[in-house]
This record gives structure tokens, C-alpha cells and sequence, in this order.
């Protein structure tokens, strides 16, 4: 009937995870400069899934990932680490876990360390985050 079809939605599921995965690795891949230093971002691991689906005629949007990340800083100082995002989920931003680890720890400098995880930070890639949800809101 009708009201189970919410813009010709004939099931309860559809998965995004395909989407997802494509849209994420583009996003958290780049290179940026800041305080005269070159960041690259590349995606070691990204695994989950993503789907939305029908609830009391209403559509629902539902992601759980967890993703891993490598970072280069040149410049300066150099830093190479990883971050890791698990879960990266579809509630609020401030519940995911995001931990840095810096690789080559024991040749850097403290101000160093301090400067790299100031840059690799939450606020970072917020915004790309942010980006991903609002694109996976408007996907049918």
C-alpha cells in the first residue's frame, strides 16, 4: 500500500555500504597545507556498512565504520602516524572514537608531537565527516 512507499521505496532496506566506501576513501584522501607544512591523508582500512531504511513512514539513515588512516606531515618537522576512527557511527560526533598514534615518536621533539596532534585533529576532519553525512542523507 501507499504508505509503506516513502518516494517509490518498495523494501524496508537498501544498502549504501558500496556508496560509502567509494565516497569515504575520496573524501579522507588529500593533501593540505598548513602552518607551511604539507599534511597527506591516505585510507589504510575503511570496513562497515551503511543503509537506510523505513520506520514508521519515515526514512532512517544508519552507518557503523571503522576506519584507519595514515598521516605525513613534511616540513619543518617530520610526522608519520596513523589515526584510527572506530566507531565512526551515525550519532553524535563527539561519541566517536578518534585516537592518533605517531610512529616515529621517539625521533620527534615534544613540540613537535604537540604540533602534530594540534593539526591531526577531531576539528581536522570534522568537516569532511560532516560533508560524507550531508552527501549520504541525500542518497535514494
Amino acid at each position: 500500500s501507499q504508505h509503506h512507499n516513502l518516494n517509490n521505496w518498495h523494501w524496508t532496506e537498501k544498502t549504501f555500504t558500496e556508496w560509502t566506501d567509494t565516497k569515504l576513501k575520496e573524501l579522507l584522501t588529500f593533501d593540505k597545507d598548513i602552518d607551511n607544512h604539507k599534511i597527506s591523508i591516505t585510507v589504510e582500512t575503511i570496513k562497515g556498512e551503511s543503509f537506510k531504511y523505513i520506520r514508521k513512514n519515515k526514512m532512517h539513515s544508519s552507518f557503523d565504520y571503522k576506519i584507519v588512516l595514515n598521516f605525513k606531515i613534511a616540513g619543518e618537522c617530520h610526522v608519520e602516524g596513523i589515526i584510527n576512527i572506530e566507531p565512526f557511527v551515525d550519532e553524535d560526533y563527539d561519541d566517536w572514537n578518534f585516537e592518533t598514534k605517531i610512529k616515529n615518536i621517539k625521533t620527534l621533539q615534544a613540540q613537535e608531537i604537540e604540533f602534530a596532534n594540534k593539526i591531526v585533529s577531531r576539528k581536522f576532519l570534522k568537516p569532511l565527516f560532516e560533508q560524507f553525512q550531508s552527501e549520504f542523507e541525500k542518497q535514494e
